[in-house]
């Protein structure tokens, strides 16, 4: 097997306090029948901060904001300000175009960040130290835990 000894990283700066998580959205999938449609058309949502064929690179920081970085310019493209709480993980569903942040509070947050919607859930009595997402051929579920001691798991639905 061949050593790669000439790797290249970027420094993407912003931040102001420790990063806890980063994730990507990969592009929407174009079906056949939005293959033929505008640009303009196929957007997720009207107004989205995103091109149809791009990557959203986000980072989640204890400063509570998750930033969307733009990959080839390597600056923050915008960001999304938690009121409320600590984020203290995050993980991305990529399919239903969502990030979720564990929060300090005991709180699950569902993000969308063409949207800008949130929606909020509270489980535990301390800090969502991690997330998971366990897809079944029947249901989606989110799994939490917590520093309380305890997993949540959370029915989000039939499986498309």
């Amino acid at each position: 097997p061949q050593v790669a000894r000439e790797l290249t990283s970027f420094e993407y700066v912003g931040h102001t306090d420790e990063v806890v998580a980063i994730a990507l959205i990969p592009a929407p999938q174009i079906s056949e029948k939005t293959a033929s449609m505008s640009e303009e058309t196929m957007n997720p949502a009207l107004g989205s901060p995103r091109k149809n064929d791009e990557v959203m690179l986000f980072s989640a920081s204890l400063d509570n904001t998750m930033r969307c970085w733009d990959e080839y310019d390597v600056t923050e493209r915008f960001r999304m300000k938690e009121e409320e709480s600590e984020i203290s993980c995050m993980i991305p569903l990529s399919h239903l175009n969502l990030l979720v942040t564990g929060n300090d509070d005991g709180s699950i947050r569902w993000w969308n960040p063409d949207l800008g919607s949130l929606t909020s859930a509270t489980h535990h009595d301390n800090t969502v130290c991690c997330l998971a997402h366990a897809p079944t051929s029947r249901e989606e579920y989110l799994l939490s835990g917590s520093y309380d001691g305890s997993i949540g798991l959370w029915v989000m639905g039939r499986a498309r």
